[in-house]
């Protein structure tokens, strides 16, 4: 994928990564993440998920949604 930057990181910058991975990482993060903001920063399970989708590897999309569904129920914004 060509990063340059640090692999031992919990978080990955986008800006590292060669432009048709960029593209790929920024549309699994806009897709995927479950933030409002600040889409530079790659954190490592989304990039699980860009591996996988990239090595064509089985991957279990449904328990991330899950989990982070399961995340909002014990908070406060709980709908």
């Amino acid at each position: 994928m060509g990063f340059t930057g640090l692999v031992n990181e919990s978080h990955y910058n986008k800006q590292n990564l060669s432009q048709p991975y960029k593209f790929l990482v920024h549309s699994v993060i806009h897709a995927m993440c479950h933030r409002k903001g600040g889409y530079d920063v790659v954190v490592d399970y989304i990039m699980c998920m860009v591996t996988a989708l990239f090595l064509n590897h089985p991957y279990n999309f449904s328990q991330v949604i899950f989990e982070h569904m399961k995340a909002n129920v014990t908070r406060d914004k709980f709908l």
